[in-house]
């Protein structure tokens, strides 16, 4: 077991290669002092369309303690790319995640795409904000409410991709869903230059109920 108070896993922009860090079954990777927030920054400025970044794998565990956990992923210097990040190891914790991008008026650098596929198990709810969060397993966001919350340039969007797939989890919607750009242009107006929505199922057979879905006025 290991503890550090803040993790950088960051894509090599010139070979295209992941630092990636892998934790072994029965590992565990502290992240956090149990006071201050636990921060992950996960940068990924090169890369190429459809790349995965494998950022955190294994079946080990990283674990925020009684810190909140936060996941980054800051602006892209190259707007042309966009590499998704993913997360396999399990997530835990006792005080919540937040899963962020940070916000920018420049649309070029909007894209922030993360997949979560972990049997994670973290308690105090998890929040997308700036983002798009891909969760490709049923314990994605661990075992509390999920807060969506769009904000004043990008939104967020939670996506459903496997078929067929129950989610626990209820889900708050507070705010407008991610806006899509042309990932080879930069431009505005492919997918229609609107956000994809806040909630984005695949075959819309995902399964959650009416009574999992609360928007900003409840």
């Amino acid at each position: 077991e290991k503890q550090v108070a803040a993790l950088k896993v960051q894509k090599d922009t010139t070979s295209n290669t992941d630092s990636s860090i892998a934790l072994a079954a029965g590992a565990k990777l502290k992240v956090g002092d149990g006071t201050n927030p636990g921060v992950v920054l996960l940068a990924s400025n090169g890369g190429s369309n459809g790349h995965t970044f494998n950022a955190i794998t294994g079946a080990g565990t990283l674990d925020f303690g009684t810190s909140e956990g936060v996941f980054l992923m800051p602006k892209r210097s190259n707007p042309s790319y966009t590499p998704t990040a993913t997360i396999s190891a399990r997530i835990s914790g006792e005080n919540g995640v937040t899963f962020a991008g940070v916000p920018s008026s420049d649309n070029a650098s909007a894209n922030r795409l993360l997949a979560l596929s972990g049997d994670n198990d973290f308690t105090g709810g998890a929040i997308v904000e700036h983002a798009m969060v891909y969760a490709t397993s049923a314990t994605a966001f661990g075992t509390n409410e999920v807060t969506v919350k769009g904000g004043h340039w990008h939104g967020a969007t939670v996506g459903f991709p496997t078929a067929g797939m129950t989610y626990a989890n209820d889900f708050r919607i507070r705010g407008n869903g991610f806006y899509m750009i042309n990932r080879e242009t930069a431009s505005e107006t492919a997918f229609g230059g609107v956000a994809v929505g806040a909630l984005r199922f695949a075959w819309d057979r995902s399964v959650i109920s009416q009574r999992q879905l609360h928007d900003a006025r409840s």
